[in-house]
């Protein structure tokens, strides 16, 4: 970037396309936490004989190893807990908690509700931005934490998953996620239908997952292209 200067273009617009339908989700998060996983595992070899500096090792240690320990707290917190407390309430013979076990279940039911409040009003000071499509998001974000259990248990599966693949070297290949499909511009031809997970031997041009589709060809002249939308999705 020497000599180079960054401007800002507020007509630039970005998205991304959702992939086509849950099972190439799980396959793409899967793939993620795979990568991870390995980069993690690999680095917990290598960090105890490295001579880099303390600060970096802890910076090291919390992107990476982390979220395992995280994901221990939020099974504990957020799944074991509050089972905890409704077979309590539910039958008291059945599990006997003692006071400490009562007070974790007042705190995590507090910090829970707080957690919650917090999310949901955050989400409503941004309404100014966007208008309606603000409070729609205000509704997904209340979804999303009022069912964070779910999330939990999905990011658990993933690294179970994720751990056991690693561990048998039953990583494969690296497929490509279908995405949904886009409507053509009117310069462009519609799109083929791909398959929900392609081979990277059918990916085109290098195989990369970024494409980029409503590019003009080349016969069109230059102050149609600049006029015409492109849009890049990942």
């Amino acid at each position: 970037m020497e000599k180079h200067r960054i401007d800002f273009c507020p007509e630039a617009r970005s998205g991304e396309l959702a992939p086509v339908s849950f099972r190439a989700l799980f396959k793409q998060r899967l793939r993620w936490a795979i990568g991870w996983d390995e980069v993690s595992l690999k680095l917990l070899r290598k960090i105890k004989t490295s001579d880099a500096e303390g600060t970096r090792k802890l910076a090291v240690a919390y992107v990476c190893w982390s979220r395992w320990f995280m994901q221990c707290v939020g099974l504990t917190a957020g799944i074991a807990t509050p089972i905890l407390a409704f077979v309590q309430r539910l039958d008291p013979d059945l599990c006997h908690c003692g006071a400490a076990t009562q007070l974790l279940q007042t705190c995590m039911s507090y910090f829970y509700t707080l957690l919650f409040v917090s999310c949901v009003l955050e989400a409503v000071f941004q309404t100014r931005h966007r208008g309606c499509q603000s409070w729609i998001q205000v509704i997904f974000v209340a979804l999303f934490v009022g069912f964070g259990w779910a999330y939990i248990c999905t990011q658990a599966l993933l690294i179970v998953v994720s751990m056991f693949k690693i561990g048998t070297g039953t990583v494969g290949g690296w497929v490509v996620t279908a995405r949904k499909a886009q409507k053509p511009c009117p310069q462009t031809q519609a799109s083929t239908t791909v398959d929900e997970e392609a081979p990277v031997s059918s990916v085109k041009n290098g195989g990369d997952e970024s494409t980029c589709e409503g590019s003009m060809g080349s016969e069109q002249p230059d102050s149609e292209r600049t006029h015409s939308d492109q849009i890049c999705h990942i």
